[in-house]
């Protein structure tokens, strides 16, 4: 029985001494090292003895036994010490990287996941966009139906030719113009002989009230300068002065195609009130050219924007979105230029009908006569 309890003794005095060998503490203190460790020398020193003085079996027995007993005690209290002090550093760091994980997923958040500076300005001006394009309509279609009156219901051809050298003469005379005497005094440097150029429109993003007076003579001039006035009324019961009117509706269906592109260059261009303010631009009116190219010149030209997504608050998420603006406005402008295309084949539709009418017109009057003579 005493053999016994010595070799279990013995068996967990090594064992105790083991587990510490192989599995050191991560405290950040060392006494929980060095008591263990005391333990091991304590045990050795034990076995020891064990092997030595067997004929004092008993007493070394009782020496064990409380040696073992102390010693496991003090293990026992500083494993409990150790455990309390790992448990509560470990809690700690724990804590603190958690917090840190959560102080940094934040701050990640507040750089990708936060609005662009340009969120507001973007947002608003889309709807901007979208409102200007409806004035553009209303104002291309206000142009076409001028140039269609000027077309379909000049009552005098006379007159409206004098009416477009005297537009010029009181609107947009040129210094040259005062000294053929064609009027009495010049016009701003800005609008002499406006109506007649075509940079008047397309040099501009904007036009002035005067400016836009010149585009609409220059549409006049270009489109219809010398209208055909209409037959008298009542002309149209006879089957002569309805052949008249078809043909003017014949002239405005071809001229309808030019006048409603060089309208739309127009109207683009036309101011609008509070367009600006709807976009939150630094103008409150703008056309609805300025608002479009402000969407291009805010990144391309704009020294800001580029230290704005390279600075240290325009993440990857914002980067994406501002990415996927440009790709939006590249995709409205791709649809602007296809409605553009549109116009263009309208007009060289129209002008290759015309031409085809006019060599055949004159190739079959020549058949038909060839064709009576041959009765």
């Amino acid at each position: 029985m005493k053999r016994t309890f010595a070799a279990v003794a013995l068996a967990t005095s090594l064992g105790v001494g083991g587990y510490f060998a192989v599995s050191p503490s991560t405290a950040c203190c060392g006494d929980g090292i060095a008591a263990a460790a005391g333990a091991e020398s304590a045990g050795a020193a034990v076995v020891a003895a064990i092997g030595s003085a067997a004929s004092s079996m008993s007493v070394l027995l009782n020496t064990i036994n409380s040696n073992v007993t102390t010693g496991l005690a003090q293990v026992v209290q500083e494993i409990s010490k150790q455990t309390a002090s790992q448990k509560t550093i470990e809690e700690g760091t724990i804590q603190a990287t958690t917090q840190l994980y959560m102080e940094e997923k934040r701050g990640d958040a507040v750089v990708d996941y936060a609005l662009s500076p340009r969120a507001c300005f973007e947002a608003q001006a889309a709807t901007a966009v979208a409102g200007g394009a409806s004035s553009v309509n209303q104002s291309t279609t206000n142009l076409m139906r001028g140039l269609q009156d000027r077309t379909l219901f000049t009552t005098n051809t006379a007159a409206a030719v004098d009416r477009v050298f005297r537009t010029h003469a009181e609107k947009f005379c040129s210094d040259r113009d005062v000294e053929l005497g064609r009027c009495t005094r010049a016009a701003d440097v800005d609008l002499q002989n406006a109506d007649v150029r075509a940079d008047n429109i397309l040099g501009r993003d904007v036009l002035t009230a005067d400016q836009l007076a010149a585009a609409t003579a220059y549409l006049n001039n270009v489109i219809n300068a010398v209208p055909t006035q209409n037959v008298p009324k009542g002309w149209e019961r006879t089957p002569q002065g309805r052949a008249f009117v078809a043909g003017q509706l014949m002239e405005q269906s071809k001229l309808s195609t030019a006048a409603l592109s060089m309208s739309r260059m127009v109207a683009m261009r036309r101011v609008e009130a509070g367009l600006g303010a709807k976009a939150d631009l630094n103008v409150a009116d703008v056309s609805p050219m300025q608002l479009m190219k402000s969407q291009v010149n805010g990144r391309f030209m704009d020294p800001n924007w580029y230290k704005m997504i390279v600075g240290p608050g325009f993440g990857e998420v914002n980067q994406l979105r501002e990415s996927n603006k440009m790709q939006a406005l590249e995709l409205y402008l791709a649809m602007q230029a296809y409605e553009q295309g549109e116009r263009i084949e309208a007009m060289l539709a129209a002008d290759i009908a015309t031409s085809i009418k006019r060599d055949s017109e004159q190739r079959l009057s020549q058949a038909r006569a060839a064709a009576a003579k041959a009765q």
